[in-house]
């Protein structure tokens, strides 16, 4: 059956073009049992080109006549134990000489250009190392300052640290948009770089989260197609949406999950023009998080009346410590639930814990990054100026 795929497929199209160079793509593929690479693809003509070849030593080879961003559908075939098996894979290429590297059967495993991104992030990083040792020095630094803040007990001398802390804090972030300022300038110089693909996703989880969300979107668009339409690309864009999409401003998707106390399935859309939640993403292993409930319990107290719901979303795996913790910090006085590949594809969850405040119309009007006396006073301040409306 193999043999008879592969003269099917194979097709001579070499009349159909010019005299113009092919181009490469050459690929290696980790599943040895993959017998046979097939692809097919439109010509200028908008015809439709199947070709195939057969895999050797984990290689492939295809010479490709385009003269333009194409889109390829690659199905890599196995034949082993008389059963067929079949991989496809989609993705756009250029009109350039092209690897791939086939690392296991979901798109993901697909890698373009994978020795030249390899080549172009150890640039970046050769590039960016200065301001990397700067800014893990002043970390450092930082360190040292707040052990010793808290060993001093002269309050003259409290006023000046916190003062070197400040100052050291408002550098520490001045060099980091330096090197956030250095992934945007390659991004524009490199379009066709895999290598912005994690420079996408620095840019969009550090601290702090500069560019703004908008200018991340924007840039994405200005990257080459194949990058853009590769299985990384597809992800990243995703990505990118859900995080436009839990901005401030923003109107909030619903989400369900079953609750901790009774199991019963919670739907926020029964909120809707009736409470104003929080929505409060923790997990049991998670300090800060923790840290947070007492003063989230007097802030539950003095408002619930006025119109506030809790639900806290853990993100445990260990069901058994998620249940202990809810217990022993005593935050079963509000709604807790499991988070659910429907709720991560909601909400930017970049880090623990993370708050969202979403008003009675659905809206996003508060969201908190990282625990800490700050974030919660603004959390109250928020609550009292609208709650008291």
């Amino acid at each position: 059956m193999l043999l008879q795929l592969l003269t099917i497929a194979w097709i001579s199209i070499a009349s159909n073009f010019g005299t113009f160079e092919n181009i490469k793509l050459t690929g290696k593929v980790t599943e040895p049992q993959y017998n046979l690479i097939k692809i097919s693809y439109k010509d200028l003509t908008g015809k439709q080109i199947i070709d195939s070849c057969f895999v050797i030593k984990n290689s492939f080879h295809f010479a490709l006549p385009i003269k333009d961003i194409t889109e390829i559908e690659l199905t890599s075939i196995s034949n082993n134990d008389r059963l067929l098996k079949s991989d496809k894979f989609i993705f756009w290429i250029e009109p350039v000489n092209t690897t791939l590297d086939i690392e296991g059967n979901d798109p993901l495993s697909l890698k373009i250009n994978k020795e030249k991104t390899i080549i172009d992030e150890s640039n970046i990083q050769a590039r960016k190392s200065l301001l990397r040792k700067k800014i893990s020095q002043d970390n450092t630094n930082l360190g040292k300052l707040s052990a010793k803040l808290k060993e001093v007990t002269s309050t003259t001398q409290k006023r000046i640290i916190s003062k070197e802390i400040t100052e050291l804090e408002k550098k520490i972030i001045e060099t980091k948009i330096k090197e956030a300022e250095f992934d945007i300038q390659y991004i524009k110089a490199n379009p066709s770089s895999f290598a912005n693909i994690n420079l996408f996703y620095e840019r969009a989880y550090k601290r702090p989260e500069y560019p703004s969300i908008e200018v991340l979107c924007t840039l994405f668009e200005t990257m080459s197609i194949m990058v853009k339409k590769s299985p990384e690309g597809r992800l990243l864009k995703e990505r990118l949406d859900i995080i436009a999409n839990s901005q401030v401003g923003k109107k909030s998707s619903p989400i369900s999950f079953k609750d901790f106390t009774d199991q019963k399935e919670i739907q926020t859309e029964f909120f809707l023009g009736k409470k104003m939640v929080l929505i409060d993403f923790w997990a049991s292993w998670c300090i800060p998080c923790r840290e947070d409930f007492p003063t989230l319990k007097e802030i539950y107290k003095e408002y619930q009346s006025m119109g506030l719901e809790i639900i806290s979303i853990s993100t445990d795996t260990d069901t058994m410590a998620y249940r202990q913790a809810i217990k022993k910090d005593g935050i079963d006085i509000w709604k807790n639930g499991l988070i659910t590949d429907k709720i991560r594809s909601t909400f930017n969850i970049p880090a623990l814990p993370i708050k969202y405040l979403i008003n009675k119309e659905g809206y996003i009007i508060g969201r908190w990054r990282g625990g800490g006396k700050e974030n919660l006073h603004d959390l109250r301040t928020l609550l009292s100026k609208t709650l008291n409306q």
